[in-house]
């Protein structure tokens, strides 16, 4: 998986602007239900209530496909989604390119997290081409 990962990055540092610092190490790779995906996108010291059934709350947990985790250096990737294919890669890159952006600290020079996901976005569309 660490060949997968690395490999992955190096082509983020030819394909973008983002460099791809190997002394920072790699963040781990980990399967995960989307519950916990959810758990993490939410807020993650909040309680958080397994048991909502909103439509809406449904609807936001089943389209997880994974997260990056800045708190423990790990990408949780939803178990149903297979890296093995060029989309499940994509998904990847997405999230490492998260990793990227808080390694370099652009984490703290936005007013919403959300605005991180632009680039993310673009490089993971980039890779599909």
């Amino acid at each position: 998986m660490d060949a997968l990962l690395f490999t992955l990055l190096l082509w983020i540092n030819q394909h973008s602007q983002f460099e791809y610092d190997a002394g920072n190490g790699m963040p781990a790779l980990v399967a995960a239900d989307q519950m916990a995906l959810a758990e993490l996108i939410i807020d993650d010291d909040a309680v958080f209530d397994r048991n909502r059934h909103t439509v809406s709350f449904q609807n936001f947990v089943n389209q997880l496909e994974a997260v990056y985790d800045h708190h423990h250096q790990r990408i949780l990737l939803n178990s149903k989604i297979d890296w093995h294919t060029p989309y499940g890669r994509s998904v990847i890159v997405h999230e490492l390119v998260h990793f990227i952006q808080y390694q370099q600290g652009l984490h703290r020079q936005v007013n919403c997290l959300n605005a991180l996901e632009r680039d993310a976005y673009e490089i993971q569309a980039l890779y599909m081409e």
